[in-house]
């Protein structure tokens, strides 16, 4: 498995497991052919949302959340976090560093049920 893809995939199921909890759920969720192309995952309860994007282009994991509109798939998104991740040098360290980050800040910033 390349770096991308491990990374990805541990951001991804560190916020399934620690937004589960709050009701949230996986409703949509997309990765590029390439294995560096880009990717995200939604999770969505009955008033948030959050997006996670690895952006290939930039080398960039980002995290938006948004106060969803009753009954609709909209909102506004605002961005929460940007942490940069380099595929050819970043290790193990800066992957598990990016995970305790990311996953701080969705915490902080979700709306108390």
């Amino acid at each position: 498995m390349d770096n991308v893809t491990a990374t990805y995939q541990r951001l991804a199921e560190a916020l399934r497991s620690s937004l589960a909890g709050r009701g949230f759920e996986t409703v949509e969720e997309h990765h590029h052919t390439q294995p560096a192309g880009s990717r995200y995952v939604v999770l969505m309860n009955s008033n948030q949302a959050i997006c996670l994007t690895w952006d290939a282009a930039d080398e960039v994991f980002r995290l938006e959340c948004c106060q969803r509109i009753e009954s609709t798939h909209g909102g506004v998104w605002e961005m929460v976090c940007q942490e940069h991740f380099h595929p050819s040098t970043d290790g193990p360290e800066r992957a598990q560093a990016i995970v305790e980050t990311i996953t701080a800040r969705v915490t902080q910033k979700l709306v108390p049920d």
